[in-house]
């Protein structure tokens, strides 16, 4: 039995969980073997029991940042492909490594940026392993998917972003609508278990020597 090409291991590194998650999936569909790690400690304990291709790095985590954790990763060997993911300003990013990252893509993510991001490092790796395996230097294959079935993917993924988004829009609303009849409700129970019934004035006696005068119909009062 013909067995599959090893998929190409991908290190996340980020302390924002859903960021972690997101290019978690966008790699996973890329076809990479996608672990994470949430800050630059976590990363290092990895990349002593792992070897990566490619490691995703955020610059400003906790404990150990990205600029750091740049840093250890050169004194690997061997050492991943650096892609840094930051919102930083250019100026911030230049003071790192040229030799170290191979890529920067900007938060916020445009999803279909990140995955053909991913893929041109791929298939750069892939390119030199060419080269080494004609020189004779054997290297494990690197398996992605080809960039159009990704770029679907990825717009799948903008899509549904933006189906979720719209539904917590319309449960906003909702609640919105709910309260405002809950106030409603809640006004109307108090008025009706704190206030009361208005009385009603108490009559004016008639005046004794006042005449009255029969309404139309009625027999006139006899005289005592």
């Amino acid at each position: 039995m013909k067995k599959k090409p090893r998929k190409t291991p991908l290190l996340v590194v980020d302390d924002d969980r859903i960021i972690r998650k997101l290019l978690t999936r966008v790699a996973e569909r890329a076809g990479f073997e996608v672990d994470s790690a949430r800050d630059g400690v976590e990363a290092l304990e990895m990349l002593s029991r792992k070897e990566y291709e490619i490691a995703i790095v955020d610059l400003m985590m906790p404990r150990l940042s990205g600029y750091e954790l740049v840093q250890r990763i050169s004194n690997l060997v061997p050492r991943p492909t650096v892609i840094v993911a930051t919102a930083l300003t250019n100026g911030d990013v230049a003071s790192l490594d040229d030799s170290m990252v191979r890529r920067v893509i900007r938060k916020p993510f445009d999803i279909e940026a990140v995955a053909a991001a991913l893929i041109e490092t791929a298939q750069d790796i892939a390119a030199q392993r060419a080269e080494d395996a004609a020189a004779g230097q054997k290297s494990p294959a690197v398996v992605t998917k080809d960039t159009t079935k990704l770029a679907k993917e990825a717009t799948i993924l903008a899509k549904d972003a933006t189906v979720v988004a719209k539904d917590a829009n319309v449960l906003s609303k909702d609640a919105t609508v709910m309260a405002n009849q809950a106030s409603i409700v809640a006004q109307e129970a108090k008025s009706l278990t704190t206030g009361t019934p208005a009385e009603e004035p108490p009559a004016t006696p008639a005046n004794p020597e006042e005449k009255v005068v029969p309404t139309k119909g009625q027999p006139p009062p006899k005289e005592h």
